[in-house]
Order: structure tokens, then sequence, then C-alpha cells
């Protein structure tokens, strides 16, 4: 087994609801080695994207610890976990998150926005990105001009232009038709298949054969996870 990519030890996370405290995480663990991909499942509500956020370093936990490449992220303050989420981790959401009035390329480039990374070099990464998923002879038309399944295809080539060792995929087909989806989770296999650690949330019961395992999480009142 090789060595994980993204570790979650005891992981807790709450929000202020009410004027109460909710705890939507309760204590989650799991392991996630290179080459392998982990569904999180569970109703709306769960801590599917909470979970996500916080292997993302977009957010900390209460308590417990996320260890991402063997860097334990909880000693991290916001420059370096930037700088690790920019080396090691690419993420695709329900939402594109593209700009529309620029072209496919430029919203690939947008990859390399805090890196230092040289122009030409990150033009040739993102052109790259674009031929894995399909989308080379449509460089540069705007995105605002692409089918949903493109855009999101987009976005995939933009996690990918500067490689991962973490993909992250928030319900990444939910706003998609099936054949775009089905498109876009075989690339996001293939990702898995060249070594790319890949967790994945989603409602979608189809996606499970595709996974490695599964964590369950039951619901913010109740929640809890089954190791991978």
């Amino acid at each position: 087994m090789n060595p994980p990519v993204l570790e979650l030890r005891d992981v807790r996370k709450s929000f202020s609801s009410g004027g109460r405290r909710v705890e939507v995480l309760k204590g989650v663990s799991l392991e996630l080695p290179a080459g392998r991909m982990i569904a999180v499942v569970g109703p709306s509500g769960c801590g599917k994207t909470t979970l996500l956020h916080l292997a993302a370093l977009l957010d900390r936990p209460d308590s417990g610890r996320v260890v991402i490449d063997g860097v334990d992220a909880s000693s991290l303050d916001e420059g370096a976990a930037s700088s690790l989420r920019a080396r090691a981790i690419g993420m695709v959401f329900q939402r594109f998150h593209l700009l529309p009035h620029r072209s496919a390329l430029a919203n690939v480039r947008f990859r390399f926005r805090y890196t230092a990374t040289r122009s030409l070099e990150a033009l040739r990464q993102a052109r790259e990105a674009l031929e894995v998923v399909g989308l080379g002879p449509i460089a540069d038309r705007p995105a605002r001009l692409l089918s949903g399944g493109e855009m999101q295809r987009v976005a995939l080539a933009r996690a990918l232009a500067m490689p991962p060792r973490l993909l992250l995929a928030d319900e990444p087909t939910g706003n998609l038709d099936s054949k775009a989806a089905e498109q876009v989770m075989r690339l996001i296999g293939e990702c898995r298949d060249r070594g790319i650690a890949v967790l994945l949330a989603t409602h979608n019961p189809a996606w499970m054969p595709l996974c490695d395992s599964v964590v369950r999480l039951d619901g913010p009142i109740d929640g809890g996870s089954r190791p991978p």
C-alpha cells in the first residue's frame, strides 16, 4: 500500500446555528493513499463539503489533525497552507467557478496565479491539461460559450494543470446531464489510475463502484464515519 497522501485523524468541526453549536463532523478519520479513490457519501447537510474544505486547507478543524503529503497542516500559518495547497491539491466543485468572458485556456492558466511558474511554461502546461480532458481544439473559446460538461472539464483541467498529489471533487457531476457526468467521472477515474489520490463527495450511487472505498457521513447531529 502506498503511503497516505491525505490523513484525517479524529477530525471534528462545528458551526453556530440559531444560537447553538451544531457539530457537523464528529471524529472522522481516514487515510487516502496515492492512486486510490474514496467516496464520501451521505444526505444533504451531513458534512461532505465541510470535510472537503478541511482537506483543501480552506478551513481548520476544531480538533484533530489534517495531514497532506506528510505535512501536518494544523501547524501551518495561512501562507504556508496556501503554498501547500497550490503544490499538492487540485479542486473541482459542483459549480465550475470559471471566468465567463475568459477563454478555456485563460481559465486553466489561472491555476498558476500564485506560483513562480514562468509564463510560457504555465501556458504549455495549461494547453497540455486541456488536451488531457479532450478540449485542446477549443482552448480559445470563451467559457460562457461552453456546455456544462465542457465547463466542468475545463475546471478539471485547471485542477490538473499543475499535477496535484490530491484531487478533491465536491459533487462534480451535480450540474451535468448523464452523458457529460459519465465523461467527467471517466476522467476523474483516469486521474486515480495515474497515481493521484482522489476524494470524491457525491450523492450519486452510480459512482460507488468506481471508488476503492466509501466513507459514510450520517448527519450533523449523529455524524460519524465508516473507515475505508
